[in-house]
């Protein structure tokens, strides 16, 4: 008669823990769920002369304005973005990248902005920056346009291309 009161007190005790265990685990699974993804950027710049790193630089994200300082090799660490998938060509060949824009800047050099930087979901993209030094008030910015994602171009010319 002890052993069976013992016994299901051990079941009772498991099924508890057990529940416990379930409950605590959806909870997770339900706020991996509902949270963003996330796309990782690391910056490295460079300067275009004598190819040292350069330390101290602003790197501005547009799209979370939020600013990053280089360390000593030059290097933002790494960046996370919140993934927001552009919906906007869903009809006509959906996107698998967000793009984002940056503003790097630094006394003494150009400032550099860079359009259309492609990043992915749970990915990280490592981007080498060069940068130039100020010569003279003729130039005060460099515009630059980030690579293309070529398999979603040859996506759309394939589509939309006609003879």
């Amino acid at each position: 008669m002890k052993f069976k009161v013992i016994s299901r007190k051990i079941v009772a005790l498991f099924i508890i823990v057990l529940l416990m265990f379930l409950c605590a685990f959806s909870a997770i699974s339900f706020a991996d769920k509902i949270s963003p993804e996330t796309a990782s950027l690391k910056i490295t710049l460079r300067d275009s002369f004598d190819a040292s790193y350069i330390k101290d630089a602003t790197v501005f994200v547009l799209e979370t304005e939020s600013y990053f300082k280089t360390d000593e090799k030059g290097q933002t660490g790494i960046i996370n973005i919140p993934y927001e998938r552009d919906a906007r060509y869903d009809s006509t060949s959906s996107k698998n990248f967000m793009e984002i824009t940056l503003l790097i800047y630094k006394e003494g050099y150009i400032d550099y902005i860079l359009l259309h930087t492609a990043i992915y979901s749970g990915e990280v993209k490592n981007k080498l920056v060069i940068l130039d030094k100020k010569q003279d008030d003729l130039m005060s910015y460099y515009v630059f346009t980030d690579e293309a994602n070529h398999t979603w171009i040859e996506k759309i010319i394939a589509k939309y291309k006609k003879y």
